[in-house]
């Protein structure tokens, strides 16, 4: 991942934040909806780790993911 500048990253973060607070959002308004859409998510990253034996890969994805929390 490219070093990012301060601006980006908070950038980057707000966004997130945002995509988490509708997924929020969206969780009590259509809870079946969002149910799905986090487990469909959950399943897809589980896979991913399962199907990927490059380890590095793994690494990289899951350094990512804690960059965005």
């Amino acid at each position: 991942m490219p070093y990012l500048t301060k601006k980006k990253q908070k950038i980057k973060i707000g966004n997130t934040i945002k995509k988490l607070r509708k997924s929020h959002e969206m969780a009590i308004n259509k809870p079946f909806h969002g149910i799905f859409l986090m487990s469909f998510k959950l399943f897809w990253y589980i896979n991913l780790n399962y199907f990927l034996t490059n380890t590095r890969l793994i690494f990289k994805i899951s350094l990512d993911l804690y960059r965005l929390f």
